[in-house]
């Protein structure tokens, strides 16, 4: 979860106590960058580099044969990389949907990875070059404009494709948002007038045609569903959410006994596209307080399921530690199922996830080992990191492409994990 994003309105204290609880928990650890190296200076040599990428086959450095005894040599792939030194590195700023990585480069896209350079004239983000990750390296994209015109208004926006993942960018025209899902051309977004009115529409591409499909009191914090055909929608001045159907353009309240008015977009997952996750009510054990996970039916709007728990990734995986049998246990809290790892001996913490892949590990301690797991095989990789690479060493999971990019600084390295 994102600390610093609260949503604009007064919630209860008890409420916001609750959340950075939980937060604090399962937000990964930004120390982990700052220690191990943010993943700038990787970014920073691919970005500086000319737009196409090539593999190399040079002679194997200690780096490159530390990762290939671990991954497996026809897994590892050195990135050749003619630039000058990368670029200064910056904290880590969380961004719904975006890891910025330094001042002027940033990652972003809900299911595919997006590199983008930007800059800001004046409180504008502006962004100058949008890149995909591909198998070797980067991809530099070229973008397509969209000029429309509603009630008397011209708008538009720049934006780029990969698969079915729309990624828009410079809006114009009081245009706030264009959702990801991409479907034949057909895009949804959200736009604001100048008298403070919000309202979705239904953008075509291709024929360049604008249709309205909401009331005009949509200032809302949106959460779309995996196949774009729901939204869900929180009514920030009102303190409650409800789920818009995109097809049939109805949109419904939902109670706030099932979804607390007061929760973030990233309090609630997808489970598919008609159920979500969520947080439910305290519970006690005995003396010890806990939550309950809700599964919420968007169809009838009623919690179909109660998990005990809450998940620790993406609201469905909880991890527990037991010191006593030095084991990892992942637990998926919707199937009942979990996973297993001996003979870990740290208590550790989440450090990075993405889709369903998982970094774990201690970020405290200096011969810590860890672990890359892939949640859905219920398969892990043992990552011994030799002190000699620890102060430079940079990773960034790449889900779409189950890669890794792995970086000492001086070299990249693209790493196929669709094995594990």
């Amino acid at each position: 979860m994102d600390l610093k994003k609260l949503d604009y309105i007064t919630a209860p204290e008890e409420w916001i106590e609750d959340i950075l609880e939980k937060s604090s928990k399962t937000s990964p650890s930004k120390a982990f960058w700052r220690k191990y190296g943010s993943i700038a200076a990787m970014i920073g040599f691919f970005l500086l580099c000319s737009t196409s990428v090539t593999v190399a086959a040079m002679k194997s450095t200690a780096f490159q044969t530390w990762l290939e005894n671990i991954f497996g040599s026809g897994n590892v792939k050195e990135v050749v990389l003619t630039t000058p030194t990368a670029l200064p590195t910056a904290d880590v700023k969380a961004r719904d949907n975006t890891v910025p990585f330094q001042e002027n480069t940033m990652v972003a896209g809900e299911k595919e990875s997006f590199v983008c350079e930007y800059h800001f004239v004046g409180d504008e983000e502006q962004i100058d070059q949008v890149y995909t990750v591909v198998s070797d390296g980067l991809k530099k994209m070229t973008p397509s404009t969209f000029e429309g015109e509603y009630n008397g208004t011209k708008f538009g926006f720049q934006y780029v494709i990969s698969g079915n993942e729309i990624y828009a960018f410079n809006y114009t025209g009081g245009m706030s948002e264009v959702f990801f899902y991409y479907d034949k051309d057909t895009v949804y977004g959200a736009r604001t007038d100048g008298d403070k009115k919000e309202y979705l529409l239904k953008i075509n591409l291709s024929e360049n045609t604008v249709e309205k499909i909401s009331n005009d009191h949509m200032l809302c914090n949106f959460v779309m569903s995996p196949s774009g055909t729901k939204l869900l929608c929180n009514h920030r001045g009102d303190a409650y959410w409800s789920v818009f159907d995109v097809k049939t353009h109805t949109e419904k309240k939902i109670d706030t006994a099932l979804v607390n008015g007061y929760a973030r977009t990233s309090d609630i997952e997808f489970l598919d596209e008609d159920h979500i996750l969520t947080y439910g009510e305290s519970v006690f054990m005995g003396e010890d307080e806990n939550y309950e996970t809700y599964c919420i039916n968007l169809d009838t709007l009623k919690i179909e399921k109660k998990y005990n728990g809450t998940g620790e990734i993406d609201m469905k995986w909880d991890y527990r530690y037991d010191k006593k049998t030095k084991t990892l246990k992942f637990l998926d809290l919707v199937n009942g199922t979990s996973a297993t790892i001996p003979d870990v001996s740290t208590t550790g913490q989440i450090v990075a996830a993405k889709g369903d892949y998982v970094i774990f590990g201690d970020i405290d301690m200096e011969d810590d080992t860890f672990y890359l797991v892939n949640l859905s095989k219920k398969s892990w990789k043992k990552i011994d990191i030799p002190k000699e690479f620890r102060k430079n060493m940079e990773m960034h999971i790449v889900n779409t492409q189950k890669k890794i990019l792995v970086t000492n600084s001086k070299k990249a390295y693209l790493v196929d994990v669709s094995s594990l």
